[in-house]
């Protein structure tokens, strides 16, 4: 099942219809979307304990423990909600930051989440 904040992509195939008056206009491809980047948190916190994405990204934190967990930021900006255990929960982020978070059921437990402006695709122009 997909998180509530994931993203599917479904592609489609465009079928020219046979005949003198087809033609075929190319339609843009999809754009990929990235695998979120993983952590996981179990009874001794998050792994890493530092995560370093681009805009646009997602984290995924899963649950490798018995008792459920959840990623808060420490301004109370995200919250990933109750993780049970076994599961597996994703967010997206846009706005670029540095947010410190913590474990909603287990305060001791923290993390730092760092979004920065992804870098520009190279011209190609020499």
């Amino acid at each position: 099942a997909l998180a509530p904040n994931a993203l599917a992509t479904a592609v489609s195939a465009a079928t020219p219809t046979p005949g003198p008056a087809a033609s075929l206009t190319p339609s843009p491809s999809p754009t990929p979307v990235p695998t979120p980047v993983p952590v996981s948190v179990d009874k001794d916190g998050f792994h890493p304990t530092v995560i370093r994405i681009y805009a646009g990204q997602s984290v995924a934190w899963t649950n490798l423990d018995k008792l459920p967990h959840a990623a808060t930021a420490s301004d109370g900006s995200w919250d990933t909600g109750e993780i049970a255990p076994s599961k597996a929960q994703a967010l997206q982020f846009f706005e670029i930051g540095k947010w410190d978070y913590l474990d909603g059921f287990n305060p001791i437990q923290h993390g730092t989440l760092i979004v920065a402006t992804p870098s520009p695709a190279p011209s190609g122009a020499p």
